[in-house]
This record gives C-alpha cells, sequence and structure tokens, in this order.
C-alpha cells in the first residue's frame, strides 16, 4: 500500500489531486454559471456530467486514501490501481467535455470560456497524476504510458475532435443540395475513430495478449484508416461553402473539422510507421515497447 493521511496529502501526489479537486470544482461551477447548455441542453448536459463525476471520483478517492480506508478494501486487486484506471477514465472523459465546450461557447459566454480554460487545465493534472502514478497501473494499462498508446490515445482524442466539429456545423445546406460528400466524410471520421477505439480497449485488457495477430492488423487499419481520413478530408474541404453568408460560422467550423481531419490523417500515418515492425514480427508486442 502507497502513501496515506498527511504523508500521502504532502506527497506529490497528494498535491496534485489537491488542484485536480479545486480546478474540477471551478470548470462545473462556472460552466453551471453559464446556463448549463442553453439550448444545447443534451450536449450541455453530458459536459456537466462529464466534469462532475470526474470531480466526485477524485474527491471520493482522495478522502479513502487520506482517512486509510484504501488500505483496508480487498476487492481483489490493489487500490492503487483502481485509482489509476479512474484517473485516465477521467483525463479522457474532461478532455472531451472541454473539447466539445470550446464548440459551442462563443465569443460572449465569459462564464463558458473559463469553465472551458479550468476543464483543459483539469485535464494537464489528470495527465500528470497519471504519469506520477503509472508505476501502480494494471499491467494491461500501462499500455497507455508506451509510444503506441499516448499516440492512439492523441488519435481518439484529435479524431473524436474532427467528426463533433462536422457534426456541430451539421452536413446539410439549404442552398446546396449536394450534401453526399460532407455526409460520407462524416461516416469515414466516425468509422476510422470507432474501431481505433476498440483497438485502445482491447489494448487495456487481457485480449491484447490473446491475439497473436494484433499488431498485423492493427497496422493494416492505420494505414486504411491514413487513407481513409485523408480522402474524407479532401472531400470536405470541396464541400465546405453553403453558399449563404449567413452559414459563415457553420463554414468556419466544417473548415476546423476539415483541418483536424488532415492532423488525425497525419497521425495515423505516424501510427502505422511505428506498427509497420510489429506487424512483420520484428518488433515486440506492444505492451513490451518502453515509452
Amino acid at each position: 500500500m502507497g502513501k496515506s493521511g498527511i504523508e500521502y496529502i504532502r506527497s506529490k501526489e497528494g498535491i496534485v489531486r489537491i488542484i485536480i479537486i479545486v480546478l474540477g470544482c471551478l470548470a462545473f461551477a462556472l460552466y453551471v454559471a453559464g446556463g448549463n447548455g442553453g439550448p444545447f441542453r443534451d450536449v450541455g448536459g453530458w459536459i456537466l456530467a462529464a466534469y462532475v463525476i470526474s470531480w466526485c471520483f477524485s474527491l471520493i478517492s482522495f478522502f479513502f486514501i487520506v482517512t486509510t480506508l484504501a488500505s483496508q478494501m480487498k476487492c481483489g486487486v490493489e487500490y492503487e490501481a483502481v485509482d489509476v484506471c479512474l484517473t485516465v477514465f477521467s483525463f479522457l472523459h474532461c478532455t472531451m467535455a472541454s473539447i466539445i465546450l470550446a464548440m459551442y461557447t462563443g465569443p460572449y459566454a465569459d462564464e463558458w470560456i473559463a469553465a472551458c480554460v479550468f476543464g483543459f487545465l483539469l485535464s494537464i493534472a489528470y495527465a500528470v497524476e497519471g504519469y506520477l502514478n503509472q508505476g501502480d497501473a494494471p499491467e494491461s494499462l500501462k499500455y497507455m504510458w508506451t509510444k503506441n498508446g499516448i499516440l492512439k490515445v492523441v488519435i481518439c482524442i484529435v479524431g473524436c475532435t474532427t467528426f463533433a466539429l462536422l457534426d456541430y456545423a451539421g452536413y446539410s445546406c439549404p442552398l446546396n443540395d449536394v450534401d453526399s460528400g460532407r455526409t460520407w466524410a462524416f461516416a469515414a471520421y466516425i468509422i476510422s475513430w470507432t474501431v481505433t477505439l476498440i483497438f485502445l480497449i482491447i489494448h487495456v485488457t487481457p485480449l491484447a495478449d490473446m491475439i497473436s495477430i494484433l499488431p498485423t492488423i492493427e497496422f493494416a487499419w492505420s494505414a486504411f484508416s491514413f487513407l481513409h481520413y485523408l480522402v474524407a478530408s479532401i472531400v470536405l474541404s470541396c464541400y465546405i461553402d453553403c453558399g449563404s453568408p449567413g452559414w459563415l460560422r457553420l463554414q468556419d467550423a466544417r473548415i476546423a473539422a476539415a483541418v483536424f481531419g488532415f492532423i488525425t490523417a497525419i497521425l495515423y500515418l505516424v501510427e502505422a510507421i511505428l506498427l509497420k515492425g510489429g506487424a512483420k514480427g520484428i518488433s515486440p508486442k506492444p505492451h513490451d515497447v518502453k515509452a
């Protein structure tokens, strides 16, 4: 069992956890002060839930560790491993919530802008906490701290940002009946992202060690996704203009989606290069690659 009580509070891990609790509280309090979604209430509810759930996990875990209750828990695995899993979950949750909040934040929504800033600071704090506690992570979860794992997480975040921007902007125009290009780009983004997310889940579970051809399959999918995102972004770039000055804000969102699409394509290309050796049986399994 690691640090607990006053020793934990004075440690680097404890200080970072206190910062996380403060930042999380500020993030969701400012977000609620800004109106909790306005016309985008469904999306707004998810953003608030992401901040609140992550904050509650951190606060409860902090209480368990400080009061030494964590050392008394007998749940089949070390409590520190559970805590690291919650940190990774909270990092991904808050990062996506902050990215989506930034898409719905106007120039005059001061509380939302502040909530978005604190949300990104919160994500950084979770990343620091995960780095400090990576030694306590379950063996399979340690993939997240390898080069391939970090790259795949970045791909999932940037890829999700891509299709979220396109979904926000819409893929139909009132003055333009040709919507097939935008619709296909949206589908291409989601398909590649979904399968990549499945690969990430496989890597952080024991399934990765049971699939001997996983490196080859993953390399093939990364190469395919590079072409998929590249072509989809080129097509989207040709279908950005809706022909109406009133739709300029949505056109800006489509431009941003195309830019993020090209960035994601480059990330997939880098991943394919890193996976090429493993696909040929030259490199060790992804879990054995040092960060």
